[in-house]
């Protein structure tokens, strides 16, 4: 294929790179391709990421159609991901399974690539994040459906918790928890996660290249949550060219000044505050703007601020997170 073709085909949006399909690369798939002896025919696209391509197929045998996700060939995450599904099948136990995405099938196959994980998985819908302005106008979900929302996400990643699974990205607002391409499980030895997750949400452990572990979710399902009920961010950027710095910054102002492991280790510090001034006294009581009652704000905020804790050993665990929500009358009703 020529430089001139290749250029061409790198300008369509939504389209995967080409030179993503090369040797421990993507696997190329037609529609009407066949997988698994002939079990599962291609019907139609339905997206792409960062480790590969998934697809809706017809599965002949079952008589109902999936989606198949194919994985790079040379991808250790996509190993990794494989083990944490079939880590997940094997030890999940308890309620919560319904919020996560039910995986049927998972095999290998060979391409002219390489050799290529493949998952299959029920067909979900899009984000509804993608779809939320064609939906509300405001881009902001009614209060009723947006905590019941927040409330579904809790209890699946309880689910894969339970089974010792740290997501890693819990932030895309599906209902159902599915990709667990940043999944990892601490007490095996798998690829490190290739921290992926978009930088609004992770906490600063993730930021400055920490161990991670659950708590780095609650982290985010704080700031998912926050997201869903209110239409905005905990730790906003308000720049394309400079997230980490502004989201870094939005931390401090709402959180209070970063402890020094992490201090010392930001290099923009400097741009952005004075060492002499204190910070986060009264911030994190303007976090929230939803149009909610005061009263309703500060009960809100109140599990936020013990979500958000800067040391991950004081956050509170997701059972806790699911205890307030099951207590609170505000968020009950």
């Amino acid at each position: 294929m020529s430089t001139a073709v290749v250029q061409d085909l790198k300008q369509y949006p939504c389209v995967e790179l080409v030179n993503y399909y090369c040797p421990g690369g993507f696997h190329p798939v037609h529609l009407d391709d066949t997988f698994k002896n002939g079990r599962y025919r291609v019907i139609h696209k339905l997206g792409y990421g960062s480790y590969g391509t998934v697809w809706l197929v017809h599965d002949t045998i079952s008589k109902r159609y999936a989606s198949l996700k194919i994985l790079a060939a040379d991808a250790s995450r996509s190993r990794s991901e494989v083990a944490v599904i079939q880590h997940l099948q094997q030890h999940a136990t308890g309620s919560g399974k319904e919020y996560v995405v039910e995986v049927f099938d998972v095999f290998e196959h060979i391409g002219p690539n390489g050799l290529h994980h493949c998952i299959v998985m029920e067909v979900l819908g899009p984000p509804i994040s993608s779809d939320i302005e064609e939906i509300y106008p405001d881009e902001i979900f009614p209060i009723e459906i947006a905590k019941r929302m927040s409330t579904q996400v809790a209890h699946g990643l309880a689910y894969i918790q339970k089974a010792g699974i740290v997501h890693g990205d819990p932030t895309q607002i599906h209902v159902k928890i599915c990709d667990f391409g940043e999944a990892s499980i601490p007490t095996m030895q798998l690829a490190p996660p290739s921290r992926g997750i978009p930088v609004v949400y992770a906490a600063p452990e993730v930021i400055f290249g920490d161990p991670i572990g659950s708590p780095a979710d609650i982290w985010a399902l704080a700031v998912l949550i926050r997201y869903i009920i209110s239409g905005g961010f905990l730790f906003p950027s308000f720049s394309l060219s400079e997230v980490r710095k502004d989201v870094i910054r939005s931390m401090v102002l709402v959180l209070g000044k970063l402890p020094e492991r992490w201090w010392s280790k930001w290099e923009e510090r400097g741009e952005c505050f004075n060492e002499d001034r204190e910070w986060g006294k009264d911030g994190f009581r303007g976090a929230l703007e939803n149009g909610q009652e005061e009263g309703e704000i500060s009960q809100f905020n109140e599990i936020l601020k013990r979500m958000v804790k800067y040391d991950p050993g004081e956050r509170v665990s997701i059972n806790e997170v699911i205890e307030w929500m099951n207590q609170n009358a505000w968020f009950v009703n």
